[in-house]
């Protein structure tokens, strides 16, 4: 077996332990839909507004081979729980009904997203950029946001979450 096998071999397994976390059934590839959508970022992105992403697994497949640009994401439905997207670009995403629970999302941008009904229960968000993100219907129970960005007024909270408290940085628009 070639060095080149060996490390496809190697992906594919990593690839299939990040399905059986993220607790996709057996026999499908994703638990919910993942499309793009045309926000100023991503259709700026050559490399990115021709790429089709049809399932969960090709999203981590592509985190999993050093993509990092997600930006203008749309994901529904699934089940994204103890997963590591530390440092992805998610800017200008909708997500709504995502478990995002204990993920490791440590320096995500996710500025100008929308999360509707996301699960960030004891989630990593520790130096993420949250400028103008929609968080309003999020679940940040326990989430770590020390040192994530936020601009106040424009990034919206839950009505009983305090950023100061999480310690949290504001920045000047």
């Amino acid at each position: 077996m070639s060095r080149s096998d060996t490390i496809r071999q190697d992906s594919t397994l990593q690839i299939e332990e990040i399905a059986r976390l993220c607790k996709i059934p057996q026999g499908r590839k994703s638990a919910g839909s993942l499309q793009l959508t045309n926000s100023p970022t991503a259709s700026k992105n050559k490399a990115l507004s021709s790429l089709f992403m049809s399932d969960v697994t090709t999203l981590l497949q592509n985190y999993n081979h050093g993509q990092r640009d997600f930006s203008g994401l749309s994901l529904a439905d699934v089940n994204l729980s103890h997963v590591d997207l530390k440092g992805a670009d998610l800017s200008y995403s909708e997500l709504s009904n995502v478990d995002l629970s204990q993920a490791n999302l440590r320096g995500v941008d996710l500025s100008y997203a929308k999360l509707s009904k996301v699960d960030l229960h004891d989630a990593d968000l520790r130096g993420a950029m949250l400028i103008g993100t929609d968080l309003r219907e999020a679940s940040l129970q326990d989430a770590n946001l020390k040192d994530a960005d936020y601009i106040p007024g424009t990034t919206q909270f839950p009505s009983e979450f305090d950023p100061q408290q999480a310690q949290m940085c504001s920045v000047k628009a």
